[in-house]
């Protein structure tokens, strides 16, 4: 369990430090390599349900250079400079590379992005302590906070109650930010909506070699 940060290092004057120590690390960094569990669930009144679980490896440097492969669909995407090309291992009509017309791909949870929403938010971060790491978790609970960073299914202005958690795992002694996970739920009265979304940052990279 997380342990509070006490004493003259604790609230918000903590959180501050440590996010913007992050920050800097995570800025310095020229890609990641990352594992990302997504899960999104759609309930209707009627009690049809719509499920989606999203599961993928993930080499990223900017919204125009990265590159996945989507564990379950066998599905690999590389985008260089804003140029992309796909494939299906699986599927026998797509297992050679085919151009795509346009793709944009932007990592909400970069620790970068992360780290600069918590920054925004300061004043609703609180920092806590487990094992080697920080943890910096930001709590909200207006949905037009969030509507910049969050794409809904559900219109958030319609939204009855509404759930916003999000951490990030911050290693003491270096500043590296090791893992996220995001939540939110949204209920209307018509329609249920949750994102649960879990990364784990693995290494830095400096390149994504294109494939021949």
């Amino acid at each position: 369990m997380p342990a509070s940060i006490h004493g003259e290092e604790s609230g918000v004057g903590k959180a501050l430090e440590v996010v913007e120590k992050a920050l800097k690390k995570a800025n310095s960094l020229k890609g990641i390599q990352i594992y990302m569990d997504q899960f999104r669930e759609l309930i209707t009144p009627i009690g049809t349900q719509a499920e989606s679980k999203f599961v993928m490896n993930m080499g990223y440097i900017d919204s125009k250079n990265y590159y996945y492969k989507e564990v379950g669909t066998s599905q690999e995407l590389y985008s260089k400079n804003g140029q992309c090309i796909n494939r299906f291992q699986k599927d026998p009509g797509y297992q050679t590379w085919h151009k795509l017309e346009g793709c944009f791909y932007e990592l909400n949870e970069h620790p970068k992005v992360v780290l600069n929403r918590m920054k925004t938010y300061l004043g609703q971060v609180t920092a806590t302590e487990e094992g080697n790491n920080y943890v910096l978790q930001l709590k909200l609970s207006d949905p037009g906070q969030v509507k910049r960073f969050q794409s809904f299914r559900v219109d958030p202005g319609s939204a009855e109650k509404f759930f916003y958690d999000e951490k990030i795992w911050v290693d003491k002694n270096t500043y590296e930010a090791k893992k996220v996970e995001r939540l939110f739920q949204l209920t209307d009265f018509k329609l249920f909506e949750k994102l649960n979304v879990k990364v784990d940052i693995q290494r830095e990279i400096t390149e994504i070699p294109w494939p021949e």
